[in-house]
């Protein structure tokens, strides 16, 4: 939801977790989190809310993916339509699920601390992300 980015200080909190057509509280304590993207991710959402931020009409919440009409879409419809920019675009089927799994190997091959990691993906401890989310390649 849009007020759950914080432009001034750069940061996408994540406090809520969609379940089908409803909003619900993340699974565990570690989910509730703050995330600093990158500057240009930032960039784009800020342009983005500048004409996208009409309210849903059933809650009156303004949701930063939304229909028209402002209403959210349901996950598996999100879902979908991932499936389908893969195949349009000729690109290997994988499930949009998949993104966080290569997030997490680029970011830790990449340098970020697996402690930094773990936080970020919402896990309890490293010994998690180490176990599902980061895969040796040798």
């Amino acid at each position: 939801m849009w007020s759950d980015i914080d432009f001034k200080n750069k940061l996408i909190n994540v406090t809520k977790t969609s379940i089908r057509r409803s909003l619900g509280a993340p699974k565990t304590l570690y989910s509730h989190r703050s995330l600093q993207p990158p500057d240009g991710v930032m960039s784009v959402l800020k342009e983005f809310s500048c004409a996208h931020k009409t309210l849903d009409p059933v809650s009156g919440q303004a949701f930063v993916v939304t229909k028209e009409n402002g209403s959210p879409y349901n996950p598996s419809y999100i879902s979908r339509m991932f499936k389908e920019f893969l195949t349009e675009n000729d690109l290997p089927a994988i499930r949009f699920h998949d993104l966080r799994h290569a997030y997490a190997h680029h970011a830790h091959y990449n340098g970020t601390p697996i402690k930094k990691l773990s936080e970020d993906l919402g896990h309890k401890s490293a010994a998690t992300t180490l176990d599902n989310y980061v895969h040796n390649n040798n």
